[in-house]
């Protein structure tokens, strides 16, 4: 990510007013000069990154409980039937409903991360090996004036910089996606609702900023000729297995900061030929504990994936 100015510390990706009076703002540029301008000539600074509109981080994060309400997600799991490892998502909160931590196992290695929300409009997220304790990677979270994330940004280990943006409707559901790589578009995902339930999803991807790649993945559909709809009392948004959307948000749509879920659980899905059936337990309080993902290819080879929440 190409930034306009850089500061001491983190990226402060946020709109400052300016009011004093009398006074001089002066930046140190990276080539050593310096920049002063007098603070009565300025109305209003803001941090942009090239390659990508202005983030807005302009709003405040309100936490798990605004999306969730007391449904808070303590675990989530998934596993394909054909492996033995899985993937694990466990979540600590404090009173207020803000995930603290979380704690992630694929069988292989595992890691956590810590969160700091002190920021205001500007979340951190620090990701930490637990065998070493060594920090793997920190990821900055801007939050927009409507108390989602607008957009976030990191370092890959390979030293490219990743932003990610992200737009919403008037209903808060997460409608765009879109990462640059250096600078450059590289993928994204759309997203269209109808009656509060996430139906389509396109995948994206770019090539020297042209669209090159523009294909539906997944039309969803939330009753069916044998199921009726079913409420989705716990707010879960498994893209990646159930409804067939290789975003990665699986693990972060619990935290609250990408908007609201669809209305109901998705129960079929179809893609180029392809669908997947997903089947469903829950508990007395009407949320899902366990799920059933069973993908039938266009050649007619099948796979299945068992998922699992905790709450």
């Amino acid at each position: 990510m190409k930034k306009n100015i850089i500061l001491t510390g983190i990226m402060l990706l946020a709109s400052v007013a300016m009011s004093a009076q009398g006074y001089n703002m002066v930046v140190d540029k990276t080539d050593g000069t310096k920049v002063t301008i007098p603070t009565s000539s300025i109305s209003q600074v803001t941090f942009q990154q090239d390659g990508g509109d202005t983030p807005s981080g302009t709003g405040t994060f309100q936490g798990a409980k605004r999306v969730f309400g007391d449904n808070l997600m303590k675990k989530y799991a998934y596993q394909s039937s054909s492996s033995s490892n899985g993937k694990s998502w466990d979540y600590t909160y404090d009173s207020n409903g803000y995930i603290t931590r979380a704690d992630y196992a694929d069988g292989y290695s595992s890691s956590y991360a810590t969160i700091d929300y002190s920021g205001g409009s500007v979340v951190v997220f620090k990701s930490f090996d637990k065998a070493n304790g060594s920090l793997i990677r920190q990821t900055v979270i801007n939050i927009g004036s409507n108390g989602y994330a607008s957009s976030n940004s990191y370092t890959d280990d390979k030293g490219k910089e990743h932003v990610q943006e992200f737009t919403y409707n008037s209903d808060d559901q997460l409608t765009y996606i879109v990462e640059y790589t250096n600078g450059a578009k590289d993928w994204g995902y759309s997203f269209e609702y109808s009656d509060g339930d996430l139906v389509k999803a396109t995948e994206l991807g770019w090539e020297n900023d042209v669209l090159t790649h523009n294909e539906v993945v997944a039309n969803i559909l939330y009753e069916t000729s044998t199921q009726s709809k079913i409420d989705n009392v716990g707010g879960v948004m498994e893209y990646d297995h159930m409804m067939h959307i290789d975003s990665g948000l699986n693990g972060i749509f619990p935290f609250g900061a990408l908007g609201k879920p669809s209305k109901h659980l998705p129960l079929l899905v179809t893609f180029g030929g392809s669908t997947i059936n997903n089947s469903y337990t829950l508990d007395s309080a009407g949320r899902p504990t366990s799920a059933t993902s069973a993908r039938t290819s266009s050649s007619g080879s099948t796979s299945t994936y068992n998922i699992t929440w905790a709450w």
